[in-house]
C-alpha cells in the first residue's frame, strides 16, 4: 500500500485501515465507513495520493459527490492537500462534479440516442410539476376516471403521486412495460401514464432529474460510448454510495468499467433515501461486480464522546435485533471511540421524558439555558433538534417554547428539491452552524452529513404509515438483495433514528412524552440512561464543548469551479404546442 513520502510527511494522521484506503491504488475497492470515520479525510488524501505516486493524472480522475456544493466542499478540500504537499499540477483537471452533472454531459453529447434534440432543458422539481399540469389531459387524461377509482381523487393528487411514482420507475430502472403487462389495472394505469409523460417529455425536448439519468445510462449501452468515457476515467471515486439508486448504480459501473477501479465509500446503516430509490442494496452488492474486490471497514469514530458512541451502536444492535437477525455475532459496523481513555468522565447521552408535552419542552429548554449560562456551549447554533418533520404540528411547540425562552432558533425544511440535487446545503457549515447563529431545529434527513457539540433526538414515531404505492413500484424493481417488503418501512426508520444520533460530538438528548411516546426501536436504549433530572448536573457543567466548534465557511474563488448542472424553473408555456 504505497504512502507518497510527502503525504506522510505532511497529511494529518491516519489509522492503519485509513492508510489501507489511501494507499489502494489498483483495483476495485468497498470502504465501510461508519459514522465519524473520516471518510471524506479518506477520499481527499487517497485521490491526492493516486497523483503524487502517478497512478492517474488529473484529468483521469472522476470524482462523484451527491449536490453541487458537497462537491464543491470536495474540490476546496482536495486543493487545499494537494497544495499542502506541494502538488504542481493542475488539480482544476480533476472531474469533480455530481453524479446528475455526469449524466448531463454524457447525454448532451448524445441527445438524439433518447429522441431528444440539442438544446433539451432539464426541468427541476417545480417545473416538472407544472409541466404535469399543463399537459394532464395528455398524460393523465383517458385515466383518470380509473385513479379515480384508486383513491386519487381530483388532479392535484392525481399529479402528486404520480410523480412521486414516476421518479420511483425511473430511479429503480423498471420498465413500464412490466406494469402495463403486470394484469393488475391499477399498476397498468401507473404504467401507461409513465409512457405518456415520457412522450410528452420528448415532444417538447424536456428532461427531468430522474430521466436524465435514466437517458445517460441508456447512452452508454453503446458499448462504444460507454468506453470511451471509461477509458479516460483511470480512477472513479463515489462518496455516500449507499444513496445511489438502481441507475445511478448502473452509470458509476459503466463509467469505471474500463479500468475496474472504481473506489466507493459509504455506510448501509446510513441509507434513508429509499423515498428517491435508494437503498442499502447498491453498496451492499457492490464487491459481487467484481472478481476481487477489496473490502476495507473504517469503524473508528473521531467524532463522538464515547458515550454517544455506546448508544448508537445499542441502537444499532437493536436495529438487527427487532430485524430477526442471527445475534449469534454483532452487526459489524459497530463503531469504536478513538482514543476512548482520553474523554472526560460525564454524563454525555441522556433522557428527557414529560408525561405532558409541555413539561418535555419545559426540560429541554432548561437543558440548552443551561449549558449556555455555564458555558458549556459558547452559542446555541451548537445545538440541534432533530425531528421527524418540521410541519408546524410538529415543529412548532419547539419554536414556540425557545423563542418564549429567548433562545435564537433557526428552522429549516427539508425539501425534496434539495435532497434530490443540492443535499450538501449545509455541508459547508459541517460543525452544525447557521447564519442566524441560533438553535437548529431541521429533520433527520436534513441533517445527515452534519454534525453539532450536543444534539436532541426527538424519538416519538411517527403515525404508522405504509406506502402501498411505493412497494406496488418496487414488486417490478430489478434490483437484487431487496430488504423484505414487511421490513422496508421500519428498516428505514430505524436507519433515520441511527443517522440523527450519531450527529452528536459532545452530548446526546433523547426526548420524548406521555404524548409523543419514544419509539418502540429506543426501549432497550432509553433504559439504558440516565434522565436529565437525575444526572450530576455540576459535572457536565465543567465542560467545555465550544472549542471543538469551527464555523465553515461558503467555499469560493478557483478552487471550487465544479461542473454543475444547469436546469430551468417553472415557465408557463413548457406543456404548450410550441412552447
Amino acid at each position: 500500500m504505497p504512502i507518497a513520502s510527502e503525504l506522510q510527511r505532511f497529511a494529518p494522521r491516519l489509522d492503519p485501515r485509513q492508510i489501507e484506503v489511501v494507499g489502494h491504488l489498483e483495483g476495485p475497492l468497498l470502504a465501510r465507513a461508519g459514522p465519524g470515520a473520516g471518510k471524506t479525510r479518506v477520499l481527499v488524501w487517497r485521490l491526492v495520493n493516486l497523483l503524487m505516486q502517478n497512478a492517474a493524472a488529473p484529468f483521469e480522475i472522476v470524482m462523484l459527490a451527491f449536490g453541487n456544493l458537497a462537491a464543491a466542499e470536495m474540490r476546496q478540500r482536495v486543493a487545499a492537500a494537494a497544495r499542502s504537499v506541494g502538488y504542481r499540477g493542475d488539480i482544476d483537471q480533476v472531474g469533480i462534479s455530481t453524479i446528475h452533472s455526469l449524466s448531463g454531459r454524457i447525454l448532451s453529447a448524445h441527445p438524439e440516442r433518447v429522441g431528444l434534440q440539442p438544446g433539451y432543458k432539464v426541468l427541476n422539481r417545480e417545473a416538472q410539476g407544472g409541466f404535469m399540469v399543463e399537459n394532464f389531459q395528455a398524460i393523465f387524461g383517458p385515466r383518470q376516471r380509473g385513479f379515480k377509482i384508486y383513491g386519487w381523487k381530483n388532479p392535484q393528487q392525481i399529479i402528486t403521486r404520480a410523480a412521486r411514482s414516476f421518479d420511483l420507475i425511473t430511479e429503480e430502472d423498471i420498465s413500464p412495460r412490466r406494469l402495463v403487462d403486470s394484469g393488475n389495472r391499477f399498476h397498468a394505469l401507473i404504467g401507461r401514464s409513465y409512457l405518456a409523460y415520457e412522450e410528452a417529455l420528448l415532444k417538447f425536448n424536456l428532461c427531468d432529474f430522474s430521466h436524465l439519468l435514466l437517458w445517460a445510462d441508456d447512452v452508454l449501452k453503446d458499448d462504444r460510448i460507454a468506453d470511451s468515457y471509461a477509458a479516460r476515467a483511470r480512477q472513479v471515486m463515489v462518496d455516500e454510495y449507499q444513496d445511489v439508486s438502481r441507475i445511478m448504480e448502473s452509470i458509476v459501473l459503466r463509467v469505471s468499467g474500463y479500468h475496474d477501479n472504481p473506489a466507493v465509500v459509504g455506510d448501509e446503516n446510513q441509507s434513508i433515501y429509499r423515498f428517491r430509490g435508494a437503498g442499502p442494496e447498491a453498496l451492499l452488492g457492490f464487491p459481487h461486480h467484481f472478481a476481487d474486490c477489496r473490502v476495507v471497514t473504517l469503524d473508528t469514530n473521531y467524532r463522538s464522546h464515547p458515550l454517544v458512541i455506546e448508544t448508537c451502536n445499542r441502537l444499532l444492535i437493536d436495529n438487527h435485533r427487532n430485524n430477526d437477525d442471527d445475534l449469534d455475532h454483532e452487526p459489524d459496523q459497530l463503531m469504536a471511540p478513538h482514543a476512548a481513555e482520553t474523554h472526560p468522565d460525564y454524563p454525555a447521552a441522556l433522557t428527557v421524558f414529560g408525561w405532558e408535552a409541555e413539561e418535555e419542552v419545559g426540560q429541554l429548554v432548561d437543558i440548552v439555558k443551561f449549558l449556555r449560562r455555564n458555558g458549556v456551549v459558547n452559542d446555541y447554533a451548537q445545538i440541534a433538534l432533530l425531528l421527524h418533520s418540521v410541519k408546524d404540528s410538529v415543529s412548532q411547540p419547539y419554536v414556540e417554547a425557545f423563542t418564549d425562552a429567548g433562545v435564537p432558533v433557526y428552522c429549516r425544511a427539508h425539501t425534496s428539491d434539495v435532497a434530490h440535487l443540492d443535499r450538501g446545503h449545509f455541508r459547508n457549515r459541517r460543525r452544525g452552524s447557521n447564519p442566524e447563529r441560533g438553535l437548529s431545529i431541521m429533520t433527520m434527513h436534513a441533517s445527515k452529513g452534519l454534525e453539532w457539540p450536543v444534539v436532541i433526538v426527538a424519538t416519538a414515531e411517527p403515525a404508522a404509515h405504509h406506502d402501498d404505492l411505493d412497494a406496488a413500484v418496487r414488486r417490478y424493481s430489478r434490483r437484487r438483495n431487496q430488504e423484505p417488503p414487511n421490513r422496508v418501512a421500519a428498516n428505514d426508520r430505524r436507519r433515520q433514528f441511527y443517522v440523527a444520533c450519531t450527529r452528536a460530538q459532545n452530548l446526546l438528548v433523547l426526548t420524548g412524552s406521555a404524548e409523543r411516546p419514544p419509539s418502540p426501536v429506543f426501549d432497550s436504549v432509553w433504559h439504558a440512561l440516565p434522565a436529565w433530572s437525575s444526572i450530576d448536573q455540576a459535572q457536565l457543567a465543567r465542560q467545555r464543548f465550544g472549542s471543538r466548534e469551527k464555523s465553515g465557511q461558503r467555499p469560493a474563488g478557483k478552487a471550487v469551479a465544479i461542473d454543475r448542472l444547469e436546469c430551468v424553473r417553472w415557465q408557463p408555456g413548457f406543456g404548450r404546442s410550441g412552447g
